[in-house]
């Protein structure tokens, strides 16, 4: 059965998807990906469940169409979830849920610091404490679009580093090595996902295009959905 959105409200992977695109609209645009992976994004909360998408695109793409921006797209949905959290958590932004009488309510910002807040946002919907249906989270698309519009510009290899500077000159690979196998041999044995490492080394001013480099040098995660431990 079809969702119901209300006039003027979005549900959440929508929500997240339009952070995404806002950031970096250029990487988001119909031109900058094939039909294969635009069909995916689109799907999202419709035939496509969005808390399997690192599952979604390597099935519905084919290997030949997938790129850099592909991982790039995959890495700003991610960021663009975190971002929703954190707001929704501050209380900046309001999730509402529509009771069987049609009544309006709105999600506690508590619990979007549970355990399971990046799950709730992924599949669009909530089980409420004592509830025995899912409700679907639905969201102010002007709350989004202010949210979405105050955050800068989304990590790439050619933006601003605003946390540190670029590691460059002689003997930066090295320097880079260094920086990611520290943070990898402090994980002990917890593979992180690539949204872990792009994340991390952001704030030591390395790239994402050089993230990805480095982590091919150590070993990867199996197939399946990525979630890190704590």
């Amino acid at each position: 059965m079809a969702r119901f959105y209300p006039k003027g409200f979005i549900g959440s992977e929508e929500a997240i998807l339009k952070i995404a695109k806002t950031r970096d609209p250029e990487r988001w645009g119909d031109d900058a990906m094939s039909s294969d992976e635009r069909q995916v994004w689109n799907a999202l909360g419709k035939s496509l469940n969005a808390t399997f998408i690192y599952n979604h695109l390597p099935y519905h793409v084919k290997e030949a169409d997938r790129a850099e921006g592909t991982i790039d797209r995959y890495c700003d949905f991610m960021e663009a979830l975190s971002e929703l959290r954190k707001s929704l958590f501050a209380g900046e932004t309001v999730a509402y849920f529509c009771e069987d009488s049609g009544k309006m309510k709105h999600v506690l910002k508590e619990g979007w610091g549970g355990d399971e807040g990046d799950d709730i946002l992924l599949k669009g919907t909530v089980t409420l404490e004592g509830g025995l249906w899912d409700r679907v989270i639905l969201l102010k698309a002007s709350d989004i679009e202010f949210l979405a519009r105050s955050l800068p510009p989304a990590w790439s290899s050619g933006g601003k580093v605003e946390l540190a500077e670029r590691i460059t000159g002689a003997g930066a690979n090295d320097k880079k090595r260094q920086i990611y196998k520290a943070y990898r041999d402090a994980l002990d044995d917890v593979i992180p996902t690539i949204v872990d490492d792009v994340a991390a080394m952001k704030s030591h001013g390395i790239s994402r295009q050089d993230t990805r480099w480095l982590r091919k040098q150590f070993p990867s995660r199996p197939r399946g959905r990525p979630k890190m431990s704590g």
